[in-house]
C-alpha cells in the first residue's frame, strides 16, 4: 500500500473530539483542584531514589553548566516556536517510507517488427534466425536487432544491430565500450579485445577487432565490427563468430555486409541513396556465386523486379 508521511494512503488521520479536548481540560482542573491529595500522598520511594540520582548528576556536571545548558534548549525551542518556517526533524513515524528511484520508461519493444534491413547469405546459419525491434520512448530512435546461429550447438552465430539514432542518441564511444555493451545485452561478456583495424566493406572501411566472447563457461573467437554513417543517421555494428570447424575470418565479414539490403526505406532519401552508392561498391571478391558471399538480386539490380518474379513462381 503505498504511503503518505509514513501513513497508509487508504487511512485517515483523525482529528479529536471536541468533548475529549473540553475532557482534557477537565482533567487538568481537576489535578488543581486537589492539591491536598497530592500532598497526602507523597513522593514514593522511587521517586526519592530517582530525584537522589538526578542532583548526584547535577552536582557533578555543575549546576552552572547544567543551568546554560537548560537555558539554551529553552532559547532553540523559543526560535522554532516564534519560526515555523524553519527545518525541523521528522520524527520517525512521520517520515515518509523511501521508495527506489524508478527509472523512466526509455526502449519499448516492437511486438511484431517490420525489417528494414536483410542480411540473407549462405555465409550465415538459416538455423536460430530471429529479429526484434525497440524504439527510443522519449528520442524517437529505432534498434532493429537480428541473430544468427546458435553458439551452443557449436555453429557460427553473428549479430546485427542497425540502429537509426534520435534525440536521445550520445556520440558514439570506442568499438570496444559499443561491443562490450552490445555484448551484454545479449548475455555475453567481452574477454579479450584486440586494437581495431579497418576492413573493406561495400559501406567503406569499418572498425573491426578480435574479441573473444564468453557466456555460461563456454568461449568464442569473434570479429567485432561497426560501421558508422552518420550522413544516412544509420550506426551499423555487430559481430560474427566462427563455429566449432570454421573460425570467423574478416573476408566472410566483408562478403556478408555485402549481402545486407534495405527492404523498407520509406520515404528516407538519405538511406536510400546511402545504400544506393554501397550498392555501386561491392568487393569484386564478392560478387559472383562461385565466391563466398555471392548474393541474389535485390531491390536495387536493374532486373531485381523479373527475377523476384521468376523465383516467385518456380
Amino acid at each position: 500500500m503505498p504511503t503518505i508521511g509514513g501513513i497508509g494512503a487508504s487511512e485517515r488521520l483523525i482529528a479529536p473530539q471536541d468533548g475529549a479536548a473540553e475532557r482534557g481540560c477537565v482533567m487538568s482542573q481537576a489535578t488543581l483542584d486537589f492539591p491536598d491529595l497530592e500532598r497526602a500522598t507523597g513522593p514514593s520511594p522511587a521517586d526519592i531514589g530517582l530525584g537522589r540520582a538526578a542532583w548526584a548528576i547535577v552536582q557533578a556536571i555543575g549546576v552552572g553548566r547544567v543551568a546554560g545548558l537548560a537555558g539554551a534548549v529553552a532559547l532553540i525551542g523559543g526560535v522554532l516556536l516564534l519560526n515555523p518556517d524553519l527545518p525541523r526533524f521528522a520524527r520517525s513515524d512521520d517520515a515518509p517510507a523511501a521508495t527506489a528511484p524508478t527509472e523512466p520508461l526509455s526502449w519499448v519493444q516492437v511486438s511484431r517488427p517490420i525489417a528494414m534491413f536483410a542480411l540473407d547469405t549462405t555465409l550465415l546459419p538459416r538455423e536460430g534466425r530471429a529479429i526484434e525491434a525497440r524504439r527510443h520512448a522519449g528520442g524517437g530512435g529505432r534498434e532493429e536487432i537480428q541473430s544468427f546461429g546458435r553458439p551452443e550447438a557449436g555453429q557460427p552465430f553473428a549479430r546485427l544491430v542497425a540502429y537509426r539514432p534520435g534525440s536521445e542518441a550520445a556520440a558514439p564511444g570506442s568499438l570496444f565500450l559499443d561491443t562490450a555493451r552490445r555484448a551484454a545485452e545479449a548475455g555475453y561478456a567481452v574477454t579479450r579485445s584486440a586494437v581495431p583495424v579497418p576492413t573493406p566493406t561495400k559501406f567503406g572501411a569499418a572498425e573491426s577487432a578480435d574479441v573473444v566472447l564468453s557466456r555460461a563457461g563456454a568461449q568464442y573467437a569473434c570479429v567485432a565490427w561497426r560501421v558508422l554513417a552518420e550522413d544516412a543517421d544509420l550506426r551499423l555494428s555487430g559481430w560474427m563468430c566462427g563455429g566449432a570447424d570454421r573460425p570467423a575470418d574478416r573476408l566472410t565479414l566483408s562478403c556478408a555486409l555485402d549481402r545486407l539490403d534495405l527492404v523498407g526505406a520509406g520515404d528516407d532519401r538519405a538511406l536510400k541513396a546511402y545504400f544506393t552508392r554501397a550498392e555501386r561498391n561491392r568487393l569484386p571478391q564478392c560478387a559472383t556465386r562461385a565466391t563466398p558471399g555471392g548474393r541474389r538480386a535485390g531491390w536495387l539490380d536493374a532486373d531485381a523486379e523479373r527475377a523476384l518474379r521468376l523465383r516467385s513462381h518456380s
